[in-house]
């Protein structure tokens, strides 16, 4: 009997640290959305967020280019919404794939928004007339996210 119990034990503590990790996929869902979609999140203070406008011959084309992210970042998200089973129920091994094509697309955005932040470092359009971007030569500018090595100045 002992040894019965040890065994269910352990096959609990198992389905626990699989949720525990599937919470943590979770975070990075959102983290990912506060990133690529930050149009439909709120700031800390509740207030919506707002695009920096870009000036000069190519800020439109930046303007483009971040809404094209948010957009596929949004269909990727959806992907994940309108999944059949309960992302949740850790039995199912469905979230494993899914998670890791989601991982993918989000790595494929970053790259892209490192692309278009270059692009606009280097031409010099970092300045903006809401907020500023300041960025180096040797800098990433991003305000937030995983991509964080620029002053972002009001």
């Amino acid at each position: 009997m002992h040894f019965g119990l040890h065994l269910h034990s352990m096959h609990v503590f198992a389905h626990v640290f699989a949720f525990m990790q599937r919470c943590r996929d979770l975070l990075e869902v959102c983290e990912g959305r506060l990133q690529f979609a930050p149009q439909s999140a709120n700031g800390a203070d509740g207030e919506a967020h707002k695009q920096p406008i870009f000036s000069g011959p190519k800020g439109s084309e930046i303007v483009k280019r971040l809404e094209d992210i948010e957009t596929s970042f949004s269909k990727n998200l959806n992907d994940l919404r309108n999944l059949n089973y309960d992302i949740l129920d850790v039995t199912n091994n469905g979230w494993h794939d899914d998670h890791a094509t989601f991982n993918a697309a989000l790595k494929h955005l970053e790259v892209m928004t490192q692309n278009v932040i270059r692009e606009t470092c280097s031409s010099r359009s970092c300045r903006t007339s809401r907020p500023a971007w300041s960025c180096s030569s040797r800098s990433t500018c991003w305000p937030s996210g995983r991509i964080s090595r620029c002053a972002w100045t009001w």
